[in-house]
């Protein structure tokens, strides 16, 4: 109702015109005061201005969506950096577990190798010796 107002003002004025309205509901009789008076103010540039006003807001909604997501993506890379860290560490320490267990193999190998060939050597001098005699 206020938009046709403000256009039957504005065309019978010939200047722009808008409108404000105040309801009353103390009174036994509610009723509405409505004040029409010349303005600068269109309805195409207040359809402006709560569109502009309505993106501003989605902009804001969207900015906080990005820095949040932001924030969500910095922290998995921080747990993924802290767990790549982890890893190497676990890394190093089966290596070094890994070569302990193989110069320990291989002085039981060498130990085996060495009790091995004197078996052989006195079995040898044995067989030789009882040829012998």
């Amino acid at each position: 109702m206020q938009g046709k107002l403000i256009g039957i003002f504005s065309q019978a004025f010939g200047v722009p015109c808008w409108a404000n309205d105040i309801s009353y509901y103390e009174s036994e009789n509610p009723y509405t005061e409505i004040r029409i008076f010349p303005s600068d103010l269109t309805i195409e540039n207040e359809i402006k201005i709560l569109r502009y006003n309505k993106m501003l807001e989605n902009e804001k909604k969207l900015s906080s969506r990005v820095e949040q997501k932001t924030a969500e993506l910095q922290q998995a890379k921080a747990e993924i950096e802290q767990y790549s860290i982890s890893l190497e560490e676990k890394i190093a320490e089966r290596t070094t577990e890994l070569m302990n267990s193989n110069q320990q193999l291989q002085k039981v190998t060498g130990s085996k190798a060495t009790m091995i060939r004197m078996a052989i050597s006195q079995v040898t001098n044995a067989c030789v010796w009882s040829r012998k005699h």
